[in-house]
């Protein structure tokens, strides 16, 4: 199957049991079930209106409870994928972040 959603290219990856996460530069996260091609959840990572859009990073963690994501604004986001929402933001950065492991 091909998963298209973004309507951007995909900046990332992450895979965790059934699912994927994508992240892009249309400033999305997508959280796919691989097995039905389907997205369980979309996420806005950018946090102010009229920012430029950067490329996401992004990764799910092994039980699949929590997703982290970086973009251009150097912010680390924890996103509870239970209730879809942003649950920390971790500031330290000062320029965008890359990559996440």
């Amino acid at each position: 199957s091909i998963l298209a959603e973004h309507t951007k290219p995909v900046s990332c990856l992450s895979v965790a049991g059934p699912h994927i996460c994508s992240g892009s530069w249309d400033s999305s996260i997508k959280v796919w079930d691989v097995p039905s091609a389907t997205v369980l959840l979309s996420l806005e990572a950018r946090t102010k209106p009229g920012n430029a859009p950067t490329p996401v990073n992004c990764m799910l963690t092994w039980n699949r409870s929590y997703l982290a994501s970086g973009c251009g604004d150097g912010i680390v986001r924890v996103w509870s994928l239970e209730q879809g929402t942003c649950v920390h933001e971790l500031k330290g950065h000062t320029n965008s972040v890359r990559c996440i492991v």
